[in-house]
């Protein structure tokens, strides 16, 4: 019976341990792909993408204002005329 309890060859330790962590990132691939196939995560990062988006523009759109008030609207090195 004590036989069965071997000690662990240092390559049978790195064999494990090699294991494990295949087995890890297989299932986190699998997590990443069942996330990026599921249609509530591409909704989701639709969402996220077009706030984004609208977050970009309404700064690009309130630095334009603020430019403008400094300016003047007779600017004539205006970022249109870029």
């Amino acid at each position: 019976m004590a036989d069965r309890f071997q000690r662990l060859t240092p390559r049978q330790i790195r064999t494990s341990q090699v294991t494990a962590v295949v087995a890890v990132v297989a299932a986190f691939g699998m997590l990443v792909v069942a996330f990026v196939v599921s249609p509530a995560w591409r909704g989701l990062s639709g969402a996220v993408a077009l706030a984004y988006i609208a977050w970009f523009h309404s700064m690009r759109v309130r630095r334009g204002r603020r430019q403008d008030k400094e300016n003047g609207p007779n600017d004539h090195y205006s970022r249109d005329a870029l």
